[in-house]
């Protein structure tokens, strides 16, 4: 048995419909494989060394508990398995992952599938064996994973990791190289302007993919599947500095010194505040979304800089 050592996992590189519910559909065009896509080949032959034609075979998937940075203990529900395709047609599997439709062996003795991983990182298993005469056990491992991401360590006294109460995932401050360098080039900024030191919250899972904030295996914590994006807190800063790094990161100058020049890709979202949500930086480090889709500009949600710009004016009026 056959199968691609490594892929990454759904919505990395390509677009992917995310459902909130976690039913989230995969299509396979066999010409056209996705990142997260590739061939799966059974074969079976005989004593002679013949392939065996028409024999039935049994194929099972599992997930290696706790791969991929998500650990079992502090999971709910059942965790998803990738999607195995005999051309264009998903096959049905168990709770347990075996396969229930026929699978048979053609007259090369071969069975060809593909195999389309989930949207979460892990290290997958896959055992093949005769449903009906005894032929041995055949097995491969297919590792879903975000290549090259690395643990952020922000320098000493200059930023610091957190996070919320509860965690379901401890490790989960990996970032691509490139993405911890503009991370540190913002730092140094927003540090000179007083944020000192800076809350450098959730970026991506160690092997990336979908971050399930909840431990629920469903979409909750969009946009941190590739390393290319952080959540910066803004609690404890005063408007007046965030909004500084905000217009210095988004607005065009002539500066050179100035984030957008520095940093010409990197976007950020302004999150909005309650009752929705939290007020935080949302950082696009390298300017893209983990399908790859271009972020064109920053967006402040929350209309923080307006409400900066008023309490400036307002200041300034009592002081005139």
């Amino acid at each position: 048995m056959s199968a691609p050592q490594e892929l990454k996992p759904a919505g990395i590189d390509a677009p992917f419909q995310l459902k909130r519910d976690g039913k989230n559909k995969h299509t396979l065009n066999p010409a056209k494989l996705a990142p997260w896509q590739g061939s799966l080949l059974i074969e079976i032959v005989g004593a002679d060394g013949k392939p065996l034609a028409g024999q039935p075979v049994k194929l099972a998937q599992t997930v290696e508990d706790d791969s991929g940075g998500h650990p079992e203990r502090k999971h709910k529900g059942q965790r998803p398995l990738a999607v195995l395709f005999e051309d264009k047609k998903a096959l049905p599997a168990d709770k347990q992952g075996e396969i229930t439709a026929p699978l048979v062996t053609d007259a090369q003795g071969r069975i060809k599938l593909f195999f389309s991983a989930s949207e979460f990182t892990g290290l997958h298993r896959l055992k093949a064996e005769c449903a009906k005469d005894a032929c041995g056990v055949a097995e491969v491992m297919v590792t879903v994973k975000v290549p090259d991401l690395a643990p952020y360590e922000p320098a000493p006294g200059t930023a610091q990791l957190v996070g919320g109460s509860n965690e379901k995932h401890e490790q989960r401050h990996y970032l691509t190289k490139t993405a911890a360098r503009n991370l540190d080039t913002i730092i140094e900024e927003m540090n000179e302007a007083g944020w000192k030191p800076v809350g450098v919250n959730d970026a991506a899972l160690p092997w990336g993919g979908l971050f399930d904030i909840a431990g629920s295996w469903k979409p909750s914590h969009f946009d941190h599947g590739a390393g290319t994006a952080v959540d910066i807190r803004t609690n404890g800063i005063t408007l007046e500095t965030k909004a500084a790094t905000y217009k210095d990161q988004c607005s065009e100058s002539k500066d050179p010194g100035a984030l957008s020049n520095k940093l010409p890709v990197t976007k950020i979202l302004w999150h909005d505040g309650p009752p929705r949500d939290m007020e935080y930086f949302h950082v696009y480090l390298v300017g893209t979304a983990p399908n790859g889709a271009v972020k064109k500009s920053c967006q402040d949600a929350g209309n923080w800089m307006n409400k900066a710009e008023e309490k400036a004016k307002t200041t300034a009026e009592k002081k005139g």
